[in-house]
């Protein structure tokens, strides 16, 4: 429940900063968001122990003429350290493993009990008949805040497996929205395929008519020049038709006799009789 509800307040304050560039954030389910939160708050607590061991962070002169001083330093390694340590910072579940790790014992000395001085409001992995108020169980619930008494091997195994599932949400995040991008860019592709097949059947079918167009005209003019030129001969052997009739009656011989040394010369096809 806990988890849910920092994956609501994460989404709305991510939206709100993301409406500046017009992006769009994806929520969290509460699973990704604690495993991001323990992914960080690991990071946290590493830093905390190199400066709890460390005087000066590796700052030079240098750094220090240039501004850079200790508290930027620890929020380039760790986003918001300040405000992380402000909370956390003396809590006993933050402290390294390393200082609270019971060392090796031999039979003659006696054993202590680490669970024994760590504060019960602090110890996530303590056993209690008495599950306590709704407070602590959702404290004792909380993964990212357990305490760090827990062998080496079994927080090693709990940090693969935090680390296992971050990735995994990842993946699965990147491949949801690679999917998405892919599809919609694959019907982009698909539509603009068939317009383009569209255009050039139609350009195809605009050339074929015009085409057609050009070859109608073209026999069209060379039925008419065809036609002219029968014409012409048709004149031209009906002008020399008149003139020798006219030349035959100025000789002296009868009409009859014209007609048909005329019809000798230049006999009429079956269409042209009168």
């Amino acid at each position: 429940m806990g988890f849910a509800r920092m994956s609501d307040y994460v989404y709305k304050a991510t939206k709100r900063a993301a409406r500046a560039d017009g992006s769009q954030p994806v929520k969290w389910d509460a699973k990704t968001c604690q495993s991001r939160w323990k992914s960080h708050f690991n990071r946290y607590k590493k830093v905390r122990v190199r400066v709890d061991k460390q005087t000066g962070y590796g700052i030079t002169d240098e750094m220090m003429a240039a501004v850079i001083t200790l508290e930027t330093m620890l929020e380039k390694q760790c986003p918001f350290y300040s405000r992380i340590d402000s909370i956390f910072g003396e809590q006993a579940n933050v402290s390294p493993a390393s200082e609270q790790t019971e060392p090796v014992l031999s039979d003659d000395d006696g054993v202590i009990d680490v669970d024994g001085v760590i504060d019960d409001d602090f110890n996530m992995y303590q056993s209690d008949d008495n599950p306590g108020s709704d407070g602590e169980s959702a404290v004792a619930a909380a993964p990212a805040l357990a305490s760090d008494t827990t062998p080496d091997a079994a927080a090693a195994t709990a940090d693969a497996k935090g680390t296992q599932k971050a990735m995994d949400c990842k993946r699965k995040d990147f491949c949801t929205q690679f999917s998405e991008a892919a599809t919609e860019r694959l019907q982009f592709e698909e539509k603009k395929l068939q317009r383009e097949m569209e255009m050039r059947e139609k350009q195809h079918q605009q050339s074929l008519e015009q085409q057609q167009r050009e070859l109608y005209l073209r026999e069209q003019e060379l039925l008419l020049k065809k036609k002219q030129q029968a014409d012409a001969v048709m004149q031209k052997r009906d002008e020399e038709r008149n003139k020798m009739a006219m030349q035959l009656l100025l000789s002296g011989m009868t009409i009859e006799q014209v007609k048909q040394t005329v019809e000798a010369f230049f006999p009429r096809s079956p269409t042209n009789q009168n």
